[in-house]
């Protein structure tokens, strides 16, 4: 079962990006124990919309499931979209705080 939705958001300067989120928004985090600096946000509740293209599509392809430092990690070949990577976390997890 999904339980939640991980964004990543990729900076220029990833410090200040993470200074916004936690000072100016206020948002909880926690810090990734392995990588100091490296903040994890509750967003809050999370939403996904997909929006209409014009082309037809297969289903959805998979690679095989990966252990990754930070969790296990499935990539899924999604129609008419990127890839999108589905993982359960090993490092702590911010949506419950």
């Amino acid at each position: 079962m999904i339980s939640a939705v991980h964004l990543l958001i990729y900076s220029d300067d990833p410090e200040a990006t993470r200074s916004f989120l936690r000072d100016v928004l206020g948002w909880g985090y926690v810090e990734e124990p392995d990588v100091p600096g490296w903040l994890i946000f509750k967003s809050g509740p999370s939403e996904l919309g997909v929006h209409p293209t014009h082309q037809t599509h297969r289903g959805v392809t998979y690679d095989n499931p990966e252990k990754q430092d930070y969790g296990f990690t499935v990539m899924l070949h999604v129609p008419g979209a990127d890839d999108v990577m589905l993982y359960e976390p090993l490092h702590p997890i911010a949506h419950s705080l």
